[in-house]
């Protein structure tokens, strides 16, 4: 009952997206603003619930011989710092902000693909001493916000090129943020196609929550910051923090009996 909720969730916020999408293409209705504390918002549903991903997700793979928990907190801490990043720079630091969050997506999606790829390529490393391997975690997640920390300051050096000019489309920001819905979109496919073979709880959750995080990206590129496609996709990454969550904290179960969730 769960499992099939958590699926109607998520086939919901997709089918809500898609219809507003396409009222907002044919200009059926009118655009409706919601000016919402996205700040505010992003971190206590983004950057507070990766910090708790993150530090499940440490503690499960520090006594762990799959490195895919791994994976999984660098990539939902990499959405946390970008989005803390986002929210809480000088407003008049729009591009640093913006460039700073974007590039964490990116890593983030990346992250994610990598981790999806290397459990089924080689699903079981090396499995040293439980010290090591609270090494390997500590570096990885500092790793992990020292490269958006350095991209954070290349932006705001000039060093990037600028992913927001006012008032006009910057195809470099494009770019990335295509990119980084595919490699979501892959992930998504990839965690699907795992959980038909394993039918673990982990890969079903994970499947989920990266396909949230997919479809957020989706519907926040195709709408206005404050409009309700925007917020839809909003919302859609909020529920795949969740998803996540409840993704590492069944990383250590055996395969589910269909039925329960």
């Amino acid at each position: 009952m769960l499992k099939g909720f958590a699926l109607g969730i998520v086939l919901i916020i997709a089918a809500l997206g898609v219809i507003f999408v396409g009222l907002d293409i044919v200009d059926i209705v009118e655009v409706y603003d919601l000016p919402l504390p996205i700040n505010i918002l992003n971190t206590v549903f983004i950057s507070a619930v990766a910090v708790l991903v993150a530090y499940v997700a440490a503690r499960r793979a520090a006594v762990s011989i799959s490195s895919q928990v791994l994976w999984l907190g660098c990539g939902v801490l990499a959405l946390g710092a970008g989005s803390l990043f986002y929210g809480w720079l000088p407003a008049e630091e729009l591009n640093t902000r913006i460039t700073a969050n974007e590039g964490a997506a990116l890593i983030a999606s990346a992250l994610y693909l990598t981790g999806a790829v290397v459990e089924v390529t080689k699903p079981h490393l090396a499995n040293p001493e439980f010290w090591r391997r609270s090494q390997i975690v500590l570096l990885c997640y500092l790793g992990i916000i020292a490269g958006i920390a350095v991209v954070t300051l290349l932006a705001f050096r000039g060093v990037i090129p600028s992913f927001y000019v006012p008032e006009k489309s910057v195809l470099l920001r494009s770019a990335v943020r295509i990119t980084t819905i595919v490699l979501f979109l892959v992930s998504s496919f990839v965690y699907l196609w795992m959980y038909s073979r394993s039918q673990t709880a982990f890969r079903f959750w994970c499947f989920l929550g990266v396909s949230l995080f997919a479809q957020g990206s989706i519907f926040i590129f195709l709408g206005s910051v404050e409009g309700l496609v925007a917020w839809i996709g909003r919302a859609a990454q909020y529920a795949g923090g969740i998803y996540l969550l409840v993704a590492v904290l069944n990383s250590d179960r055996s395969p589910i009996v269909e039925g329960r969730g």
